[in-house]
């Protein structure tokens, strides 16, 4: 049997496609002889001899790229790992809620973008990879999150500041952090709520503005945030007007019930003045100041006194803008059951035209003052009217020869309803 020999071919499949794969091997096609047959090549001079081949490589992805952590300013690198013939890229980007859309010229394997602000916060990436035949694969996607590696901090606080006249006053803020952001607001006593500033310099580290000395008493602090949504607010900081510096309101004796309050209350005129009350006991020397902010405010009030506080001392000591101190009077907490009268009026003399006094000192919980009056020859008392009449002391103005005789005294009321009557005093104008 006559066998012939042909040339053997070989073939790979590749995405689909048969390609020829091309020859390794090359032998001379002379005729040879096979179990007795002469055997001639027919196909010409030359045949060649299948050598194995390795399989094609197959299109995947074998690499994400990986979500990444950065400050504004800083750049994101993407990279995506994949096998296959012919492979094309193209990035895509998206906001944390919008759309992807194409990222124009990433068209690598890798991808290096910058992150300018903390708006990227959120932002996804993702690449489409296509092989030669036209088939695509998508990564997963790849989202930024903004840092601060650097905390937010403040790191001097606004200063107040005292005025003479109309000026131009600056507040000034001084940070650490990322991507700071600066909002300033105001603060009116009369109103009682802290208001946003709107000029373009309330949104900066320095905040000016023109002032007068209307602006007494105004507080100022501003609102920081960092990249990453730290928030942070500066202490108050305030104007003053100047002012000479001076005690106008003394404290007094309180006298109360046990179980009632007593309250102390002090004032002054002056520049950027901080209250601080102290106290000492009844049988002490030594003064200590009271803690919280109720203690440092124009009025210190005892909410709830008990016989230990009998005796009790109390004072206030005030400070003004330029580290000057000056202390109020002493006032004593007396515990009482009832009013009682310590000092009477007295009779007055005097010469027509001048003006005549009367004083009454009482001791008793919460007590008001109601002075009245009785003409020379009368045997009838009535109130004297307005704000001069309800105090420890009335004063008659200007006494005339009409007010020679009449007689003063003073109706004591507590907060239980009690009542004591001063003694009569005489007014006797020459």
């Amino acid at each position: 049997m006559r066998k012939f020999m042909v040339m053997l071919c070989s073939v790979a499949l590749m995405a689909g496609t048969i390609t020829p794969v091309a020859p390794v091997t090359t032998v001379k096609a002379d005729a040879y002889e096979e179990d007795g047959d002469l055997i001639t090549n027919p196909f010409g001079d030359r045949f060649e001899e299948e050598t194995p081949t390795e399989e094609s490589e197959v299109f995947a992805i074998t690499s994400q790229p990986q979500n990444v952590e950065v400050e504004p300013g800083e750049y994101a690198t993407f990279s995506v790992g994949a096998t296959g013939k012919g492979l094309t890229y193209q990035w895509y980007y998206a906001t944390a809620t919008g759309s992807y859309k194409a990222l124009s010229g990433a068209t690598q394997s890798s991808v290096r973008v910058k992150i300018a602000t903390s708006k990227y916060n959120g932002y996804r990436y993702k690449c489409a990879v296509k092989d030669a035949s036209g088939a695509t694969k998508s990564t997963n996607a790849a989202t930024v999150t903004i840092i601060a590696r650097t905390p937010l901090e403040i790191v001097s606080q606004p200063q107040d500041v005292v005025i003479e006249s109309a000026q131009t006053v600056t507040f000034h803020v001084e940070t650490k952090g990322v991507e700071v952001q600066y909002q300033w607001q105001y603060y009116v006593p009369s109103s009682g709520e802290w208001k946003k500033l709107t000029q373009a310099s309330a949104k900066t580290d320095t905040f000016s503005m023109d002032v007068t000395g209307a602006f007494n008493g105004y507080k100022y602090r501003c609102f920081i945030k960092d990249a990453v949504g730290t928030l942070l607010v500066t202490d108050p900081a305030y104007i003053y007007v100047k002012q000479d510096f001076a005690i106008n309101l003394q404290p007094t004796n309180q006298y109360a019930l046990a179980g009632d309050s007593a309250t102390f209350a002090a004032g002054a005129t002056g520049t950027g003045l901080k209250f601080q009350w102290q106290y000492c006991t009844a049988s002490g020397s030594t003064w200590k100041n009271l803690t919280g902010s109720a203690a440092q405010g124009k009025q210190y009030t005892i909410t709830k006194v008990s016989s230990a506080f009998n005796g009790y001392k109390y004072r206030c000591v005030i400070t003004d803008f330029y580290g000057q101190t000056k202390t109020t009077n002493v006032a004593v907490v007396k515990i009482v059951t009832g009013t009682t009268i310590i000092s009477q009026p007295q009779n007055v003399t005097v010469k027509a035209g001048n003006s005549a006094s009367f004083t009454v000192e009482a001791e008793g919980p919460g007590i008001t003052y109601q002075w009245q009056y009785c003409t020379a020859s009368g045997s009838t008392w009535k109130n004297l009217s307005g704000a001069a009449s309800q105090g420890a002391t009335y004063t008659i103005t200007k006494a005339t020869s009409t007010f020679n005789g009449y007689k003063y005294r003073c109706v004591i009321t507590d907060k239980t309803g009690q009542s004591v009557t001063s003694n009569p005093a005489v007014v006797t104008v020459q």
